[in-house]
């Protein structure tokens, strides 16, 4: 018999972490230069450990802000998406969108794996607890040429 190991991200009660990258292109970044962007986001998780999945493209809002493009990293938890930050794979990443971008705003969220639900009460959403599990820091960009992590 085979049995299937369940990922973290599977396991109940297990947090998951991830992480929001919008960006504002500059005006001289060519769709080419963006496509090699989002080739090399998705292959993060060969040389990242722990990253679960990765998704990176246009975004699909008319409501974008001149955030036109974006990036998310699912990481097992927040450990290792703090582990991650400092992955020479991760640096080269931030490199080129400072490169590309004029802005780019990260956001950081934490939370209990999609799809479970905490039994201790019957009323909770995915996220057991919206202000124990979601952590999120708002810094204002100083410099429009450097990514900025909140």
């Amino acid at each position: 018999m085979v049995r299937k190991t369940q990922s973290p991200s599977e396991q109940p009660g297990q947090t998951v972490a991830t992480q929001v990258i919008l960006l504002q292109p500059k005006s001289t970044t060519t769709d080419e230069a963006l496509a090699s962007l989002f080739k090399g986001v998705q292959s993060l998780h060969k040389r990242i450990p722990h990253l679960l999945a990765v998704s990176a493209g246009e975004n699909q809002s008319t409501r974008h802000r001149g955030f036109t493009h974006g990036i998310l990293l699912h990481f097992v938890d927040e450990a290792h998406l703090h582990d991650a930050l400092a992955h020479q794979a991760y640096l080269d990443l931030q490199q080129k969108i400072g490169d590309l971008c004029d802005q780019a705003v990260t956001f950081e969220i934490s939370g209990k794996a999609a799809g479970h639900r905490d039994t201790a009460s019957p009323a909770s959403s995915t996220f057991a607890s919206r202000a124990a599990c979601t952590k999120a820091r708002t810094v204002q960009a100083a410099n429009t040429s450097t990514i900025t992590r909140i």
